[in-house]
């Protein structure tokens, strides 16, 4: 009820700022949205936390079993050892694997949530403006390649300024189809693409095994937030071209 009601009121106080178009309540939509980046922002924290928790936990116990080792390792055989061993083994594999599986599928989940939000726009504008072609009429089966085309070239939005940002999300693109399709184990032969693996944090591709790897948080909160930073340059471009063109 708060949130529809924040929602509301934010929808509101937009629509007043931008009366002369109804291309405008693209801003609501991205209020929307932006509420919905923040609760993925909100649970990266909380699940990254519960990780880090638990492994911290295990390097205590690791710690303890160690000092055992070396006090009372004479009273112990050889079996209890190994034993003892293998579960530290065991329960940090486990652990990286948590990490692994959590970062891979929200990385992946916001990703989707790109495409669908892209193509939102897509059919709201054509809605708006009464376009027989949709985007989904397109040739391609890469999404967000098609709802950029659609907005440069049937919407008529020039977004030339986001080059380098667009870019960016191409590379992102390119590493999230390796870990959907080969989970990571992909030879990466762009040197774009390499260069852009080693200057962001919390992601690495090992050359030997050809893998691509995210280990930390800081690559997918990256992410969300650029994904919101691109889809408000396409909001705010269509908004303002669209509205002055009339």
């Amino acid at each position: 009820m708060l949130l529809g009601t924040i929602i509301e009121q934010r929808s509101n106080f937009v629509s007043r700022k931008r009366k002369q178009h109804p291309i405008a309540y693209l801003n609501g939509m991205s209020i929307i949205w932006d509420i919905e980046r923040e609760s993925i922002a909100h649970f990266i924290k909380k699940t990254t936390e519960i990780i880090e928790i638990e492994r911290k936990q295990l390097e205590i116990e690791y710690q303890k079993w160690e000092r055992e080792k070396r006090d009372y390792g004479n009273d112990f055989d050889w079996m209890t050892i190994y034993h003892g061993d293998s579960h530290f083994e065991d329960e940090g594999i486990k652990i990286a694997g948590y990490a692994s599986v959590f970062y891979n599928s929200i990385f992946i989940t916001i990703f989707s949530k790109l495409e669908i939000r892209l193509f939102q726009i897509c059919e709201y504008c054509s809605g708006i403006l009464e376009l027989e072609i949709k985007a989904k009429d397109l040739a391609g089966r890469n999404y967000i390649v098609k709802a950029k085309k659609y907005i440069e070239k049937v919407i008529r939005v020039d977004l030339s300024k986001c080059n380098e940002e667009w870019q960016t999300i191409l590379n992102y693109q390119q590493i999230r189809n390796s870990i959907v399709h080969s989970d990571g184990n992909r030879k990466i032969t762009s040197d774009t693409l390499l260069k852009f693996i080693e200057d962001e944090e919390g992601i690495g591709y090992e050359a030997s095994k050809c893998k691509t790897y995210i280990y930390s948080s800081a690559f997918v909160e990256k992410f969300n937030g650029r994904f919101n930073q691109i889809v408000d340059f396409f909001i705010n471009e269509i908004v303002t071209q669209k509205t002055n063109s009339t």
